[in-house]
């Protein structure tokens, strides 16, 4: 693939670009609540996300989204752990895991098989990262302030 050639064409990948908008739910929800740096986290992958998805080409761009997305998946994954214990947030927390893992594997998987339909999986996947993140920024606030 050439450098400047985009990995997705606009008609798809502004569907990714616009859930990685939506990231900034997480943000705003965490900072509500006084967990500014989960807030900053969840900023910052919207914004890395975003600026990637809006013209996905190969370059510093997408290294910076590829590292910080693991970073921050990190991040809460850990929060999430420690965090997430009432059943209502576990029944969310756990399988939304094991979905965001089965996706993210999915399309990769289908990405390097040269599936056109890859895109799809990854927006499901974007999904089931802000519904996990609103899940353990709530368990956090809860444990953290009542």
């Amino acid at each position: 693939m050439q450098e400047n050639t985009p990995i997705l064409p606009w008609n798809k990948c502004r569907y990714l670009t616009h859930t990685s908008i939506l990231f900034m739910f997480p943000a705003i929800y965490s900072y509500s609540c006084r967990l500014y740096f989960l807030a900053f986290v969840a900023c910052l992958t919207s914004i890395i996300s975003a600026n990637f998805w809006r013209n996905p080409v190969p370059g510093i761009r997408r290294d910076m989204d590829l590292v910080y997305s693991k970073l921050s998946f990190m991040i809460f994954f850990c929060n999430g752990i420690y965090y997430v214990r009432s059943v209502p947030y576990i029944l969310i927390f756990y399988p939304g895991l094991g979905c965001m893992i089965w996706m993210f594997y999915l399309s990769n998987a289908t990405y390097y098989m040269k599936k056109e339909y890859w895109w799809k999986y990854h927006l499901i996947f974007h999904g089931t990262v802000l519904t996990t993140q609103l899940a353990i920024i709530q368990s956090k606030a809860h444990v953290l302030y009542h």
